[in-house]
């Protein structure tokens, strides 16, 4: 049943629906990533090494489609070393390790090479784009922090009913704080300097100011992990054209629409996000002890939640995980159920 409503629930998912027919990035990727999680559970439940290798080339081909999942390579050789150290001796275990290894840069090399070759560098560097982005918003953000963790919690528009916001109309958009890195690395293009020269030099920049403020890249890293999690505003049939939520009816927009007619349309989409999560959150804490059967899915939503976190927090990046939040959800609803069914089973009995 969990299986059945969970694939259901996956494919009306108006997020992922929305890209039918479309062979988009997020859709492909969404779709490899499940697929990795799946030959990761049946490697975790045999001894064999077919399904592993299978699960490292799929992970390979899933961070040529998203750079971003390049160090989950990391997580997956901890969680496959934690998964077999009961089953195995230590050294079939750094055996797998070696196959998973070998099978992930088999698909990555080529690629690799060939930029190295073309472009001077391996990999295309964005760390230093984000980090000093953080730093950016950092410093417009943190010091009206409560109005901007209700506007991304709520709503702004919901935030400014409350009167805790009243700051920058242009702080409440990312792209604000990204287009001055854009010129900048435009002006360092036009002068010869090459991706990894200009990731080096935003990072020397950026490093100093997170030292010495962590607290606010941390506050501005949770602003972050809410908007990736909040609800995906779709504008057309295309996942770029998904739309931040937060700002909506903010700075006076729309005063032809009532104000508790913008609090319903603001906060509906958000309480059934918050109850969504609750179920998610549920299903974690009720399995958490049985870490074969739910580490994959947890792992895979952490470290998304973690590199978007510290990075740009778009929602629409988080396309990929829902099919793994829909999940969780409806083992949660399914563990609620089951209480009610019980509780009635002994109220009948009485």
């Amino acid at each position: 049943k969990i299986a059945i409503f969970s694939s259901l629930g996956t494919a009306l998912f108006y997020g992922l629906a929305n890209q039918a027919g479309l062979i988009m990035t997020e859709l492909l990727f969404a779709f490899l990533i499940c697929l990795f999680i799946f030959f990761a559970y049946k490697t975790s439940a045999e001894n064999g090494n077919k399904w592993l290798m299978f699960s490292a080339l799929v992970l390979g081909v899933a961070t040529l489609v998203r750079g971003v999942a390049e160090f989950f390579f990391f997580f997956a050789i901890v969680n496959f070393f934690i998964i077999f150290r009961r089953k195995i001796s230590y050294k079939k275990i750094f055996a797998k390790i070696i196959i998973f290894t070998v099978c992930f840069f088999v698909v990555l090399t080529p690629w690799l090479v060939k930029n190295k070759f073309r472009n001077g560098i391996s990999v295309s560097p964005l760390i230093g784009h984000f980090l000093l982005l953080q730093t950016e918003r950092m410093k417009a953000l943190y010091p009206r922090y409560a109005g901007h963790f209700a506007g991304y919690l709520l709503g702004y528009y919901t935030a400014e009913q409350l009167g805790i916001y009243g700051g920058s109309i242009d702080d409440k958009y990312i792209s604000h704080f990204e287009e001055p890195i854009q010129l900048r690395t435009e002006e360092f293009i036009a002068a010869g300097y090459d991706y990894e020269d200009i990731s080096n030099i935003f990072t020397k920049e950026a490093l100093p100011k997170i030292a010495r403020h962590p607290i606010q890249f941390l506050s501005v890293s949770v602003l972050n992990f809410v908007n990736f999690n909040s609800p995906i505003l779709m504008r057309g049939p295309l996942w770029q054209n998904a739309a931040d939520l937060y700002p909506q009816f903010a700075d006076g927009r729309h005063p032809e629409i009532p104000s508790y007619l913008k609090l319903i349309i603001v906060l509906t989409p958000r309480l059934l996000w918050f109850l969504l999560f609750f179920f998610v959150i549920k299903a974690v804490i009720k399995n958490i002890c049985n870490w074969n059967k739910i580490s994959w899915i947890i792992l895979i939503i952490a470290y998304f939640n973690i590199m978007y976190g510290v990075s740009s927090g778009l929602n629409r990046y988080a396309l990929p995980i829902y099919p793994f939040y829909v999940i969780l959800a409806v083992i949660g609803i399914s563990i609620l159920w089951q209480k009610i069914k019980e509780k009635k089973s002994l109220l009948s009995r009485e």
